[in-house]
């Protein structure tokens, strides 16, 4: 896989189809809310409530706090994740904050500062 690559694994409880696209060199500043899946390639300052999978693509900076279904992070976080399943650190990502999930993958690479806890406590 090249590095630009961004993992797309199924998670069985996520939302099918389309996705939200916050491009890049897009700034979005406020919270977003919604029943899709989302991808983030720009900047996003706010918080995100989600009933989907949330991918934070290589290059990409998010600084707020996120409840999803599931998070990839490949890209940059400050701020703290709940998933409901599953939460993929990629390679090349960067977070500060606290993980509280189901189920977490740290790829070699990653840089990871915070806590993780069990999703169900």
């Amino acid at each position: 896989m090249s590095s630009k690559a961004t993992p797309q694994a199924h998670n069985p409880g996520t939302l099918s189809g389309p996705e939200t696209l916050i491009g890049p060199g897009i700034h979005v500043r406020g919270d977003l809310q919604g029943k899709s899946n989302f991808h983030l390639r720009g900047t996003v300052e706010g918080n995100v409530l989600l009933e989907g999978r949330m991918v934070i693509g290589d290059g990409a900076k998010f600084i707020g706090d996120i409840s999803a279904t599931s998070v990839v992070l490949e890209g940059e976080l400050t701020g703290n994740i709940d998933a409901r399943e599953k939460v993929q650190l990629g390679s090349s990502s960067k977070m500060k904050g606290n993980i509280r999930a189901n189920s977490i993958a740290i790829q070699e690479g990653a840089l990871f500062e915070g806590k993780v806890s069990d999703f169900s406590i």
